[in-house]
């Protein structure tokens, strides 16, 4: 069952190699989805060759995010999704349809959803870090560890468009 990145995510990552990851592309703070594993392949294939000057600047600052974000990650080296703060609201959409919290034939009130209270209920979920200035989400790359409490939060807001109060399907 795909992660509940599957939607950009796993697009962004088709150019990728076999394994599923780049060692030549540039991550940086204005990509609306990063991998961890990405960031950790980038910061090898940096490391390896001598930089030029861009090259460095662009490996301090994943340096500078790994460090801040492996505290807050335990699963950094296996998987950890980094979402820009200004796309989570996409981000909760496809979400909701990965997981299936929304019927197809959906009608009203489930068409009514308010996804901007959605997105701030999944976001409890997740870890605020900074990345070169620029707020990022921290979630598990894998469905089986992140997907369980925002989908509660999102199949609740379906069933009503009702506010969930945070903390309350913990």
């Amino acid at each position: 069952m795909p992660g509940p990145w599957r939607g950009k995510a796993a697009r962004q990552r088709d150019w990728a190699t076999p394994a599923g990851r780049s060692r030549s592309k540039t991550i940086s703070n204005s990509d609306d989805i990063i991998d961890s594993r990405d960031v950790i392949d980038r910061i090898a294939y940096l490391q390896a060759d001598e930089t030029d000057e861009a090259e460095q600047e662009e490996l301090d600052t994943l340096l500078a995010l790994q460090e801040d974000a492996e505290g807050d990650a335990e699963d950094w080296q296996h998987g950890v999704t980094l979402t820009r703060h200004s796309y989570f609201r996409d981000y909760a959409i496809e979400l909701a349809d990965d997981i299936s919290a929304i019927p197809n034939n959906a009608s009203w009130p489930v068409t009514c959803i308010d996804w901007d209270q959605a997105a701030r209920e999944v976001q409890m979920d997740y870890t605020v870090v900074s990345f070169d200035g620029v707020t990022t989400l921290l979630g598990a790359a894998d469905e089986r560890h992140a997907a369980y409490r925002p989908r509660r939060r999102i199949e609740a807001l379906a069933r009503g468009c009702a506010r969930v109060r945070p903390g309350l399907l913990r």
